[in-house]
């Protein structure tokens, strides 16, 4: 459970904490090869987890910097990947 810290403003404390009222999850918690779709107001995203809180991320073109997307309005769960099938985007991404 969150604690509220004091170097975060109350709004943000605020929603973190709100957004586990909600049902938040943290993704080192899912197993690998857990897929997620990620719906926001204006995209459609898929994560791909592959451990800890590292996720392989389609739906949004190449960018150096973060992500900043719109508010997420739904997140489903999807059947996992193969192995194999898994292994093969991995692979593809690091080369």
């Amino acid at each position: 459970m969150f604690s509220p810290h004091p170097n975060l403003a109350d709004e943000v404390n605020r929603s973190i904490i709100q957004s586990e009222i909600e049902g938040g999850v943290f993704l080192a918690d899912l197993p690998p090869s857990t897929v997620l779709e990620i719906q926001t107001m204006h995209h459609r995203y898929t994560a791909v987890l592959l451990g800890g809180s590292e996720a392989l991320i389609s739906g949004h073109p190449e960018y150096a910097t973060p992500i900043v997307t719109s508010p997420i309005q739904e997140i489903r769960d999807r059947a996992p990947l193969p192995p194999l099938e898994l292994d093969s985007r991995v692979q593809g991404a690091h080369s």
